[in-house]
């Protein structure tokens, strides 16, 4: 039986050296690699955050677009009412308009 272990070992012996070997360079080679993996992870959070401010800027022009058509919209609005009032103002005094004016009223604005 001391024979069957001896001759067993002899057999399994490349694979006990490959393990051991394997093991050792794992002992080796753990801290870069933890080192790698730290980096790694700390480059995609800096990315992460990147993103989301790239977001959030987006997200705020978009807004700051919509509220300068939103004025400008408006102002085209007031600019109409106070057309409209001219016109009835003249049209009370019973003044004609003159063709100058007929165009300044009929311009459009334009973005």
């Amino acid at each position: 039986s001391a024979k069957k272990i001896k001759t067993t070992i002899k057999f399994y012996q490349f694979y006990l050296y490959s393990i051991l070997i394997f093991l050792i360079i794992i002992l080796i080679l753990i801290k870069p690699i933890i080192k790698i993996k730290n980096k790694m992870q700390g480059r995609y959070e800096k990315y992460e955050v990147k993103r989301e401010k790239l977001k959030a800027l987006k997200l705020e022009r978009k807004k700051r677009e919509e509220e300068k058509q939103r004025e400008v919209e408006e102002k085209i609005i007031e600019e109409e009412k106070e057309n409209q009032k001219n016109l009835e103002e003249k049209e009370k005094s019973g003044k004609k308009e003159s063709s100058k004016e007929k165009k300044e009223r009929g311009k459009k604005f334009k973005f």
